[in-house]
């Protein structure tokens, strides 16, 4: 890969290896839905209509407050805006105190950069001192993140890794021991990971006088229906043809047919945290055998494998969940999303010095 200030601390050997090792075990961690292919497949399916959304140009009023829709803009994209605004706002308020400060943001399962993008445009137009390090296990992702980002002029490096490794946690370590203020960023992608080893992850990564975590995480609305709302908005996923395509590429790697199975969902209660979980996994409809690592697997009907858990939370028990791991509440906000049946929780945490 010929990209400027890249890094990779993964191997496309070492990865191989963990997939066949996985597979064998009937495991499949979900950064092998998107690889290669599998990240040009996720963002097709959201649409072109969402990426001329995050691609459009923002605009700054004479407060440093991001707008970018006019009188003629459509009631989507007002909406699309408005969150964004917030974003930032959120940004300005809780983490940049001052200009003079270096800060470093570390972006985890940055994806495609867009959505990090209009943040950024606006940390750039209000001339912060930032530099920006993605981090994800796709190599191709960061291609597509260093493009959609090249004209945004802000100190940027890109690293490939695994991010829970030993070896990540001792690159990045010794990369952010020179800024004043390191904030770790999840857009979302902290709702698909087993919560308990992520957040004590960074508990253990991070400086309690200087660093601080971002996450935003899907939020089930106060409503009756809302349950019932979000179960059908993921359920629909399995009628986009590209979401189970992408879904299914990794089984095709090792030459299972998609005609031997079927991407299923399943909802259920993850106690812990007060969250829901949608379950996408691959059942078998037939036996079928493949060599993995020259060795002879048979995957019998109605056996799965789970492809990815999605997580929606309960706001006040998402907190409560990660004050138990000793993080303590900076602020937090709810944003409503009028087109959507999921709200976004915007938290900022902090590392408490002592136990209580």
């Amino acid at each position: 890969m010929h990209m400027k200030n890249f890094y990779s601390i993964l191997s496309d050997y070492s990865l191989e290896k963990e997939f066949e090792a996985g597979m064998k075990k009937r495991t499949l961690d979900h950064k092998f839905l998107y690889l290669k292919e599998g990240a040009d497949l996720y963002y097709t399916a959201l649409g072109k209509k969402k990426e001329l959304l995050y691609s459009k140009k923002t605009f700054l009023d004479s407060n440093g407050v991001v707008f970018s829709w006019d009188e003629n803009s459509k009631n989507e994209e007002k909406s699309f805006y408005d969150q964004w605004k917030k974003h930032c706002e959120f940004w300005k308020k809780f983490i940049f105190g001052s200009k003079k400060e270096k800060v470093c943001i570390v972006s985890i399962w940055c994806g495609n950069g867009w959505s990090e993008k209009k943040t950024l445009e606006y940390l750039w137009n209000k001339k912060f001192n930032i530099h920006y390090i993605w981090v994800d296990a796709s190599s191709h992702m960061l291609q597509l993140a260093e493009k959609n980002l090249r004209d945004i002029n802000i100190q940027k490096e890109f690293i490939c890794a695994d991010m829970l490794s030993n070896e990540f946690k001792i690159f990045i370590k010794n990369k952010v021991k020179n800024f004043d203020l390191v904030v770790y960023s999840l857009f979302r992608t902290f709702s698909n990971n087993n919560q308990n080893t992520l957040v004590e992850w960074f508990f253990n990564i991070m400086e309690w006088d200087r660093d601080m975590l971002r996450l935003n995480v899907p939020i089930i609305p106060d409503h009756p229906k809302s349950e019932q709302q979000i179960q059908n908005r993921y359920k629909s996923f399995l009628t986009n043809e590209d979401r189970v395509k992408q879904k299914i590429l990794p089984f095709e790697r090792i030459w299972i047919p998609k005609e031997n199975g079927a991407v299923n969902m399943a909802m259920w209660r993850e106690e812990q945290v007060w969250a829901l979980i949608f379950k996408y996994y691959f059942k078998f409809h037939k036996k079928t055998t493949v060599m993995i690592d020259n060795q002879e697997c048979h995957f019998l009907p109605n056996e799965q494998i789970t492809l990815i858990d999605i997580r929606s939370y309960d706001a006040q028990r998402f907190v409560e969940f990660m004050e138990q791991h000793r993080f303590f509440t900076m602020e937090q906000e709810i944003i409503d999303i009028p087109e959507d049946v999921i709200s976004l929780g915007l938290y900022i945490f902090r590392k408490k010095i002592y136990q209580d």
